[in-house]
């Protein structure tokens, strides 16, 4: 059996999507891209283990908000990731990256 590690992210759905958020999108205001797994459940999970690993523990995106926009809670939130895992039909999966800076680091892993 493959380690979790070891394990092809696209190997029965398709890969992740790099898209540039404008205002058509939910977090536009803190970041400016996001990476779309669609139901690609394992993508999702290896790549936010890596920003875990990468830039530490950051929250849901909607918590991540209420943390931002907070009075003494801002210093509580990541500021360089967040992420959306929705279970509803249809299953979304999202990670948010702050700037260039992390999609960088991002491409240098995983394109």
């Amino acid at each position: 059996m493959a380690r979790f590690d070891e394990i092809d992210i696209n190997h029965h759905y398709p890969k992740p999507v790099l898209i540039k958020l404008d205002g058509r999108y939910r977090g536009n205001e803190n970041f400016r891209w996001m990476i779309d797994c669609g139901a690609n459940r394992l993508a999702f999970l290896k790549i936010r283990e890596w920003c875990v690993e990468t830039w530490a523990l950051s929250e849901e995106l909607e918590l991540w908000e209420h943390l931002w926009y907070g009075i003494d809670t801002r210093d509580l939130a990541n500021p360089h990731w967040a992420w959306l895992f929705d279970n509803n039909y249809p299953v979304k999966c999202k990670i948010y990256i702050r700037d260039d800076d992390e999609l960088a680091w991002y491409k240098l892993k995983w394109t």
